[in-house]
């Protein structure tokens, strides 16, 4: 098992796989077994997966799967590139969709409308901020007399820069801080920065961000990024709707993860590196970090009372707490020799 975490990078691909399961809605790990009978995992790219033009008239033969005619959960394999994968080979991650759906559907989709509201919101916003603070000040003048207007900037100016696009010159003028201004007669000086408000406008983003995280069942902050309504320790509570549905997400990853695993046990004995009774002699458990915020102490002692009859062993109190038993049970036996 070792062999097979260090060579595939087990870890930072657990990561990659919810990443494209959230952004893709679905993901395909195609087995390789190599010269020693070790198993190599590569991603297949769901635009990969597409039924050969020959067979896209037949009903079980869709959206790159063959299934089984009449029963659309039994799967017989995948076109990858047009050739045909037996489903041995390939393990389908899909997510937001039934399980008589055979692609799954990226996890915004439901609210990309939203999304996109929010983009351009958001954009709309700063280009409207940028142009109003790029304004320092506007002269209103009294005198409709365009020559006299002229005059008097140029007599403001200090210097003069050149659009490099239009090669027209322009008048600058240069305002230190703590700037007194000597208004003309008939100048009228004006401050748009001044009447900025993005207060109401930061509400309406925010609302369609909560509206966001309340369709896709998680905390506010994690999409707002604001705090200040809720902070994580009166929202991830394990009563929390958001911590049910990201344990619902652990169960699913962990028996997806126990089913690669037995396929490298499955591919160890076909190679002949382990004996065909270690499928029936190895126990393999996932046991995932917990979710919820918690009272260490309090939490410790239920685990202990738990110990004591029986219903959990110390291996899994020691997997709850990200401890691996067999390291520690190592270390305490070379501390109790060393003493």
């Amino acid at each position: 098992m070792q062999e097979f975490i260090v060579e595939n990078k087990w870890f930072a691909r657990q990561q990659e796989i919810m990443r494209r399961r959230d952004r893709d809605g679905e993901v395909f790990l195609r087995f390789f077994i190599g010269k020693r009978g070790e198993t190599i995992l590569c991603f297949v790219e769901p635009d990969q997966v597409a039924t050969p033009q020959k067979f896209a008239q037949i009903p079980c033969c869709r959206l790159g799967i063959r299934t089984v005619p009449g029963d659309i959960e039994a799967v017989e394999g995948y076109w990858v590139d047009e050739e045909f994968v037996p489903a041995s080979e390939i393990q389908h991650r899909k997510s937001n969709v039934d399980c008589n759906v055979k692609r799954g559907i990226s996890l915004f989709y439901p609210v990309r409308k939203n999304l996109r509201r929010v983009e351009k919101l958001l954009r709309n916003m700063s280009t409207v901020a940028e142009i109003q603070s790029a304004v320092a000040l506007i002269r209103k003048h009294g005198s409709p007399n365009a020559e006299a207007i002229r005059r008097y900037v140029q007599k403001q100016t200090d210097t003069t820069g050149i659009n490099p696009s239009t090669g027209q010159s322009y008048p600058l003028q240069s305002f230190s801080p703590g700037t007194i201004i000597d208004a003309w007669h008939g100048v009228d000086y004006q401050f748009p920065i001044a009447a900025i408000d993005a207060g109401r406008y930061v509400t309406v983003l925010q609302a369609e961000l909560r509206a966001i995280a309340s369709r896709l069942v998680m905390p506010e902050f994690m999409l707002s990024s604001n705090a200040s309504n809720a902070n994580y320790a009166s929202t991830m509570v394990a009563e929390g709707p958001a911590v049910r549905m990201f344990e619902r997400l652990q169960q699913e990853m962990v028996f997806d993860d126990l089913c690669v695993f037995r396929r490298v046990i499955d591919n160890a004995i076909t190679a002949g590196r382990l004996p065909n009774e270690a499928k029936t002699m190895i126990d393999l458990q996932a046991i995932p970090p917990l979710l919820a915020v918690r009272d260490r102490l309090d939490e410790a002692r239920a685990d202990e009372i738990l110990l004591k009859n029986g219903v959990m062993s110390s291996q899994t109190m020691a997997m709850r707490y990200g401890l691996a038993p067999k390291l520690e049970t190592s270390l305490s036996c070379h501390c109790s020799n060393g003493s």
